[in-house]
């Protein structure tokens, strides 16, 4: 182990080292702590160590109250001035904000606040209730902005306050952070002190400056983290902070230092997106104080203070005990956090917190100075011909059926005539690997796409500060203005400090990385580091950084943005009719789909669980090319002669049982179902209907009066038809019943007795697997007994394969087929055109015989040539990729891995369905399957941030349901299945400490510094 280093400052000089190392001064026994507590309090209980950093800290459990207490021992050595300085200070945030839970000093006997011990000062704290924060799994966007505006709160509640012993050298301060550091760096390697050396440059460049006279001073606690944050949890399990422990660091500080930890903290948790983790809580913080614009300028470089004092203090302390795995852990974490600090460049996260922080400046008018200049080509002229801008946004024609993950797209965009070029401002598709973060999208600069090797030359007379084999970074000044021009995918031909003039060639293009040809980025901005892409959530921030590149380009080159989220959003609102309802608390808006893929606006790409009416997956060529083709040649209403009805209806026949070879055409799921019950009206000679409850079959105002429910129709008990009559759902997991097949069937015998007295039973619709509720599969048995049992009583059976048809429960290419029994009407939509609206009727000839000769049919478009050529396309597709097949596969490996995570989780209560029709039934854990519709939603909203759209359905909108299109893959439901697992764990993992938090057990990071 290194020696201890000593860290000289104006306050003396302080043992960094060995302040930063784990508590080895004087211990006080278990005995000699009981005695303690005895005589000076008069408290006798059981004493229990918590472990900790600097001080010994122990959990006291009176005996005859059971009241919990902290009892901490503090090295005399470091003065008394500053525990004095604590105490004052948490009876003034008391006074100021009571709601907020601090750990007061017990008086002793003889009401003092402290006991001199040999060579300790100790002391007795209340105990604070509360799951600390860092028990919690997953903070939502909610729950980081209460983070930040708890240290808002502590803003608020220390100012004004001052004592001596606040001004004193802390580790924790950010003012002497360099100091501190440099105090260690024996404990380090190369690179890490390398890291270091570049996460304080900032800081070392703040404090020697003139900005930091202007940051406001005040008492500040900062050490608002995961272990000194102890909170409860409201009704939808959102933890809501609402105590601060340990001011043992309690110092006189710039007051902007206070937000800067919590913000670390949460880039902490997610330091592969460090900005979107930490605007959240600078969020918080905002909405109950304001910063000051010296201090929002000053607030990353406080971030990168606090990072590199963590990563620093945590790696002396796990030094000092090698045995300690979880500091080596923590430290572990501390460098990742860091290293994400870092990377992000530091003008990028200033503009980003002046944004927020409403010091947002316009858009560079850098474009325009660097149009006065009359740059030199960055190609020849007489190499090339005219450049063209090409669209190759989220939105672009130039991309389908997935071509943009290959590069098929690309090759034809440049030419000998011309040059294509990629545009500026430009959001793009994002990358094709599976990930669980939004990607950078936007795109920074103009692609100019020529050969590789072609030349490549300075605009302006520049020297080069970064070069390497991928792009080389020019720097120039104008006037006052220092500006870089970054061109990348080129390799440069001078290293760094190289002057280069004007017009002098620079690069070659080198071959093409990826997707995109061989092509070189020409960037125009304010800083050397800044990406050649960024997130579209910076767009405002980034572009005043990053200019047009126009100039430097020759040609105009900015994309055109359409509407806004908001905008999109907002307009919906406005027009469209509140009933029509969008997914989600922020809706996201979908542009672009491919396969079981789905794309936002801002090109990040989704896994689709839900989309079962895109069976063959999105954008799939097959019908898309048969629906244009069709549409170029003839599209007419289906009452003249065209090939297209009869070659459709033949290739469903294939799929059906031979007595079910007869078919209607029409144009969606409602009417399907609604003539279907017409049929068997007309058919038998009479009106009433059994259902299934819970069951959903359509919008027609007949349909919908078979809906059971309750999300679609609230108030179906009370207005039930007269000649609508309903059965038990045949539910194994919920139903009375249990898995016993005979009560069900005698529920349906019992309807259709019921419907004796209105003329007798026409007709029993349901679906074969009950999707509504989340493809529960009934009993063996339970859909023939029931159909014998309405044929009993005179009525036809009306398969509802709308959801479930069309080969996705994988066994069979229909869903009655699997459940062993045929019934006389078939009805089938949504998947049948895969998107474009087909609804189709089958049925026994003698019903649509009969049928005919009381009435004749007609529905313009339904069966028209455009949707008969789409479907028999959905047909071919399903054959010829062996769509079913697949269903079974895969469907069976996912079904196999929900249940094994069914078995780990009590969460969930039972998982449904066959194939690619699953449900996962979300319930209380230990509530005896009480259904948990709140704890569905927000798994469905963290499922969203994760890049898997799910959704509840249900009776009580509490089941999962999982029904992809049917090219679902392995590779697709293992990430599905890992980031669910990852949601489960963090939510069991809150449970716990929601579980603590009640029972108010103790945590072991209680008082620790």
């Amino acid at each position: 182990m290194a020696e201890a280093q000593r860290s000289f400052t104006d306050e003396g000089t302080v043992d960094v080292a060995a302040s930063a190392a784990p508590f080895t001064g004087p211990m006080l026994s278990e005995q000699d702590a009981t005695r303690l507590l005895r005589e000076e309090w008069g408290i006798t209980g059981r004493l229990t160590d918590l472990g900790s950093t600097q001080d010994q800290v122990m959990l006291v459990e009176d005996d005859s109250d059971g009241r919990r207490y902290v009892l901490k021992a503090t090295l005399a050595e470091g003065g008394a001035e500053a525990v004095h300085a604590e105490h004052l200070a948490v009876r003034h945030f008391r006074s100021l904000d009571p709601g907020l839970v601090v750990p007061e000093a017990v008086p002793t006997l003889q009401d003092h606040d402290l006991v001199d011990r040999t060579g300790l000062r100790v002391r007795l704290l209340n105990w604070v209730p509360g799951a600390p924060l860092g028990s919690v799994a997953y903070l939502s966007p909610t729950a980081l902005r209460g983070l930040g505006r708890l240290a808002a709160r502590s803003v608020t509640a220390l100012a004004g306050f001052d004592h001596p012993g606040l001004h004193r050298h802390s580790l924790w301060d950010p003012r002497h952070a360099v100091h501190t550091v440099s105090g260690l760096t024996d404990h380090f390697t190369g690179p890490e002190n390398a890291l270091i050396d570049q996460a304080l440059a900032p800081v070392a460049e703040l404090v020697g400056g003139g900005t930091a006279g202007r940051l406001p001073e005040q008492a500040v606690h900062t050490d608002i983290h995961e272990y000194n944050v102890v909170g409860d949890f409201d009704a939808d399990g959102g933890f809501v902070p609402t105590g601060i422990i340990d001011f043992g660091d309690l110092v006189w500080t710039w007051r902007a230092s206070e937000v800067a930890t919590p913000m670390l903290a949460a880039v902490a948790r997610a330091p592969e997106d460090p900005l979107g983790a930490a605007l959240p809580v600078l969020a918080g913080y905002l909405d109950r104080l304001p910063l000051a614009e010296a201090e929002a300028d000053a607030v990353w470089t406080l971030v990168r203070a606090r990072a590199a004092l963590c990563a620093a203090l945590q790696t002396v302390a796990s030094h000092q005990d090698p045995d300690d795995e979880g500091a080596a852990k923590v430290a572990a974490e501390d460098w990742r956090a860091l290293r994400a600090v870092v990377e992000i460049d530091p003008a990028l996260a200033t503009a980003v917190v002046r944004q927020a922080c409403g010091f947002g400046a316009p858009e560079t008018d850098l474009a325009d100075l660097v149009a006065r200049q009359s740059p030199s080509p960055i190609l020849r002229d007489q190499e090339f011909g005219p450049l063209r801008p090409v669209d190759l946004s989220v939105e672009s024609e130039l991309f389908s059926a997935g071509n943009w993950l290959d590069g098929a797209a690309f090759p034809p965009l440049g030419s000998a005539a011309e040059v294509a070029v990629g545009r500026f401002d430009e959001i793009r598709l994002g990358e094709p690997d599976l990930t669980d973060q939004a990607p950078a999208t936007l795109h920074l600069g103009a692609d100019l796409l020529v050969p590789a090797g072609t030349a490549v030359y300075a605009p302006l007379d520049a020297t080069v500060v970064r070069a390497d084999a991928h792009a080389v970074v020019l720097q120039s000044r104008v006037d006052t203005t220092t500006f870089f021009v970054r061109l990348a995918g080129v390799a440069s031909h001078f290293p760094v400090g190289h002057t280069v003039r004007r017009g002098a060639e620079v690069a070659l293009v080198a071959p093409s990385a990826g997707p995109l040809p061989s092509h070189v980025h020409v960037q125009l901005g304010l800083s050397p580091d800044l990406p050649g892409y960024g997130r579209v959530r910076d767009r405002a921030a980034l572009l005043t950084l990053c200019a047009d590149p126009s100039p430097l380009v020759g040609t105009p080159t900015r994309a055109e943005h359409a509407e806004a989220v908001e905008r999109v959003h907002e307009r919906r609102a406005k027009y469209v009719a509140g009933a029509q309802s969008t997914y989600y608390e922020t809706p996201v808006q979908m542009v672009r789909g491919w396969r079981h893929w789905l794309y936002d606006s801002a090109g990040r790409r989704y896994l689709d669980l839900i989309n079962n009416v895109a069976v063959v997956g999105h954008s799939h060529p097959a019908p898309t090319s048969a629906a244009a083709r069709q549409m170029a040649l003839l599209n007419t209403n289906s009452r003249f002669l065209y090939d297209a009805m009869g070659e459709y209806a033949e290739r469903l026949a294939d799929t059906l049982p031979e007595e079910l070879h007869t078919f209607f055409f029409v144009n969606s799921g409602s009417e399907a179902v609604d003539l279907a019950v017409q049929l068997a009206r007309v058919y038998t000679g009479r009106r009433s209907v059994v259902v299934i409850e819970g069951a959903y079959h359509g919008w027609t105002s007949d349909v919908f009066a078979l809906d059971t429910l309750p999300h679609d129709r609230p108030r179906w008990r009370e207005e039930l038809d007269e000649h609508v009559h309903v059965a038990e759902t045949p539910d194994p997991y919920r139903g009375r019943h249990g898995a016993r097949v005979e009560p069900y069937l005698e529920s349906v015998r019992r309807a259709c007795a019921e419907a004796g007295p209105g003329g007798g039973v026409a007709a029993f619709v349901a679906e074969p697997l009950l999707g509504s509720q989340g493809g529960i599969v009934p009993p063996p048995g339970y859909l023939a007994g029931a159909y014998a049992a309405v044929r009993e009583a005179g009525g036809v059976c009306i398969a509802d394969e709308i959801q479930v048809g069309m080969g996705r429960t994988g066994s069979a290419f229909w869903a009655f087929e699997g459940q062993g029994a045929t019934p006389d009407i078939v009805v089938a939509a949504k998947a049948t055109g895969n998107g474009h609206p087909i609804g189709v009727v089958a049925c026994r000839p003698e019903i649509a015989a009969e049928f005919g000769r009381r009435a004749g049919f007609f529905s313009s478009t339904g069966g028209g040539p455009v949707s008969c050529r789409v479907g028999t396309a959905v047909l071919d597709v399903l054959r010829d990729e062996r769509l079913p097949e697949n269903a079974r596969t895969v469907g069976t490996h996912l079904g196999a891995e929900l249940n094994a995570l069914a078995a780990r989780f009590p969460e969930i209560g039972a998982v449904y369905g066959e194939g690619f029709y699953r449900g996962v039934d979300i319930v209380e854990p230990g509530a005896d399957k009480k259904p948990a519709p709140a704890a569905a939603t927000q798994i469905c909203e963290r499922m969203l941030e994760l890049g898997v759209v799910i959704q509840p359905t249900g009776v009580e909108l509490n089941v999962l349901k999982i029904k992809p299109p049917l090219c679902f893959d392995n590779a697709a439901a293992d990430y599905f299945l890992a980031q669910f697992t990852r949601v489960l764990e963090e939510r069991a993992q809150s449970r716990m400490a929601m579980t603590r938090s009640v029972h108010r057990h103790p945590t072991t990071t209680q008082g620790c510094p």
